[in-house]
């Protein structure tokens, strides 16, 4: 009798740890497909900025024709010894509740390379990404900004003109 139970409970206990595992291995399998593969993931923005980049003929005269390589930040001491440099993401909320993400990665053209930093917004829809900004900076010379945001109108008057601080 005892040893039937304890088997009982040693079929129980795998089956739990094997379910917990299929499903564990379910929710990440979602999370990388929903991050890397949807058109509205962080990563897809970014390889459309890219690719816009490519076609853009002041990008080509400054960084060579042909395509073009993305890589992470420099760090700070120069060694790459470090493996994959991933772009530098640092993400914000707005006042509105939307979403804000800064993104700083390098681009590498077949005759030179260039810093780009660019702000993406989080559109009406969740997870669906607007580019706001797009700069590109190239050592030695002025920065590029290729996309920027439309101006708005500020009215200042003794109430609000400290009202961006506080």
């Amino acid at each position: 009798m005892q040893d039937g139970l304890r088997a009982k409970a040693a079929n129980g206990f795998y089956a739990a740890v094997v379910t917990g595992t299929v499903v564990m291995m379910g929710g990440l399998a979602y999370v990388i497909g929903k991050e890397l593969v949807s058109p509205g993931g962080i990563y897809p923005a970014i390889d459309s900025a890219v690719k816009r980049l490519e076609h853009d003929t002041r990008v080509q005269n400054l960084l060579g024709p042909g395509t073009l390589a993305l890589y992470g930040p420099m760090p700070a001491d120069g060694d790459l010894r470090g493996g994959r440099r991933r772009p530098l993401i640092k993400e914000s909320l707005l006042l509105d509740g939307r979403r804000n993400i800064d993104a700083s990665f390098v681009i590498r053209g077949s005759n030179e390379s260039a810093r780009v930093a660019m702000t993406l917004l989080e559109g009406e829809k969740k997870g669906i990404w607007h580019e706001d900004y797009l700069a590109l900076e190239l050592p030695g010379q002025p920065t590029q900004i290729l996309i920027s945001p439309p101006l708005k109108p500020v009215v200042r008057s003794g109430w609000n003109l400290f009202s961006r601080f506080f």
